[in-house]
């Protein structure tokens, strides 16, 4: 018997691979039928992995770790998000926060070893702010420019969450659709 699934392509990266493959299988009606329900499952693998990782198996950690990744990739899919972009762009803000830490452990002439986990913790926070900040701030003047062009094509900004719904599809099983 020839599956609807094709194998994983190992040239295509691991989340798209998982991506693209979850996509065929809700094509035909095997999706969760709610975000919640996705979300309850992500919840149900990192539990897993507590376990996994209690018993000190390493295959077991391993597969558990796996599975979270492709339940997370689902629910990107389902938010309409490509998880490469966003593991990218969040990758992209510990490097910019974790620099601003870096600037003030230069600046205090200590070591990194001589700094508590919780005085790193706190310029973390402090970092967090301060990027969270900053990114308002050029959001705001981004936003301020493109105001023009957004009034003239009459569009309105959403997130892809609230342009979410669920939609029947083959009959038995609901879908969400941006």
């Amino acid at each position: 018997m020839k599956s609807i699934l094709p194998d994983p392509d190992q040239k295509d990266a691991a989340f798209s691979s998982a991506r693209k493959i979850s996509g065929i299988a809700a094509n035909v009606g095997f999706d969760w039928p709610t975000l919640e329900g996705i979300l309850k499952k992500c919840v149900e693998e990192i539990g897993e992995l507590e376990e996994a990782v209690n018993s000190k198996s390493g295959e077991e950690i391993f597969s558990e770790f796996g599975d979270i990744l492709f339940a997370l990739s689902n629910l990107g899919r389902h938010l309409g998000l490509d998880p490469e972009e966003a593991l990218n762009e969040s990758t992209r803000r510990f490097v910019q926060r974790f620099r601003l830490v870096e600037e003030e452990v230069n600046k205090s002439r200590r070591e990194w070893k001589d700094f508590t986990l919780e005085e790193l913790d706190e310029m973390w926070e402090a970092a967090k702010r301060k990027a969270v900040q900053s990114s308002k701030n050029g959001s705001n003047e981004r936003r301020a420019t493109s105001n023009e062009k957004e009034k003239s094509k009459d569009k309105s900004l959403k997130s892809p969450i609230n342009k979410t719904k669920a939609v029947k599809t083959s009959g038995k099983k609901t879908k969400i659709k941006k």
